[in-house]
């Protein structure tokens, strides 16, 4: 739909390019049905002649190098659950497919939940829960078999549940260079210049900190960590095309969802974001999705995700002008989002790393 005041409202969209759409106007809103298949769609409205993304869409994505509005469409079939937090219950919500199936028996994580065949809503009551972070992952299946999309509910109890990023003291920690907490995970000298090579810090020296009150002393609330991922082995000359220096600040990302072993193991990470949240910290990673190492399993096995670039800075090459697709080094391949394949698959990277480690948010490298 759009809404707004028009002579008229067309759309068009990825699905048949050709195809334009008149849309129906009924008191300023106008409307139109289409029948599409699961996927992602691009699309466009044009308003008296103009093409304008969706107002109401912040989501956007390319086709052919022109930037559109994404339309995410699933499958029909499939039913879903929204979520709502009360002061101390959790209702959860479903909503049947296509077919009007109902839910098949009650999802595991609502197992102590009351239904209300009225509103199709489970209502889950938190009290006697412990203070701190809880997750619940809501699955389940309808009576016709469809499996229902499934739903990662993150809540907090006690003092730190009213908890904004607004307000919050966010304390940053470069790993490496916070505390060694486990020297049995220090590399090996790389060659690096001095200073420039891995000193040794890790999770278990951020776990140590957490739980000697030192965060909680100062008043913060929210960690903010340099990159878990992998990053590359050996060396890379700086910005003065001099000194060698190691990958010790995470943004030399190699693999996509590997801890970076010198910072420690998946356990001791597990470990460092559980401690945190006892202690009513807020965890975010350091997300780079701007470029990559040349030594990234991505740009070894999909070259074509990435722009093949000037160096950012140099002559003819403006930071401003090729901001978009200019590379920090060469030996750093800088990300085409425009790229469908690419920019989905880093979008579903992070919401792993957020999931599988229970983080609480993300500072996205290098956005500006």
């Amino acid at each position: 739909t759009y809404v707004g005041e028009a002579t008229s409202v067309q759309l068009i969209g990825e699905w048949d390019w050709d195809a334009v759409l008149e849309m129906n106007n009924s008191s300023g809103t106008w409307s139109v049905d289409v029948e599409l298949s699961e996927g992602l769609y691009c699309y466009k409205f044009v308003v008296d002649g103009t093409y304008l993304f969706d107002p109401n869409n912040p989501e956007r994505v390319y086709c052919d190098g022109i930037e559109n509005s994404l339309l995410r469409v699933n499958d029909h079939l499939r039913p879903h659950y929204t979520a709502s937090l009360a002061e101390h219950h959790l209702h959860i919500t479903y909503h049947a497919g296509s077919t009007g199936a109902p839910h098949d028996g009650t999802p595991v994580a609502l197992s102590g939940a009351t239904w209300d065949s009225l509103t199709s809503t489970w209502n889950l009551s938190l009290e006697g829960l412990a203070d701190g972070k809880h997750s619940l992952k809501i699955e389940g299946v309808d009576t016709d078999g469809n499996v229902a999309y499934d739903l990662l509910v993150p809540f907090w109890r006690g003092p730190h549940a009213s908890f904004v990023w607004e307000d919050a003291l966010i304390y940053m920690v470069m790993t490496d260079r916070f505390v060694n907490g486990n020297q049995s995970n220090d590399g090996l000298a790389t060659g690096a210049a001095q200073g420039a090579d891995w000193q040794g810090g890790d999770f278990a020296g951020v776990t140590q900190m957490i739980q000697s009150g030192y965060f909680s002393n100062l008043g913060v609330n929210a960690l903010w960590l340099t990159p878990f991922n992998t990053a590359a082995n050996g060396t890379g000359k700086a910005a003065d095309g001099v000194h060698d220096v190691s990958a010790f600040h995470g943004y030399w990302p190699t693999q996509a969802r590997e801890v970076e072993p010198r910072l420690g193991t998946e356990e001791e990470l597990h470990a460092m974001v559980e401690a945190a949240h006892e202690g009513g910290i807020r965890v975010m990673m350091d997300f780079v999705v701007n470029h990559v190492h040349e030594d990234h399993e991505y740009f070894q096995n999909n070259p074509e995700w990435f722009n093949s670039g000037c160096i950012c800075g140099q002559e003819n090459c403006d930071w401003t002008e090729h901001r978009l697709d200019c590379q920090f080094t060469s030996y750093m391949p800088d990300l085409d989002w425009k790229n469908r394949n690419a920019s989905e698959q880093f979008i579903a990277d992070a919401l792993w790393w957020m999931e599988e480690y229970n983080l609480d948010g993300a500072r996205i490298d290098a956005v500006k």
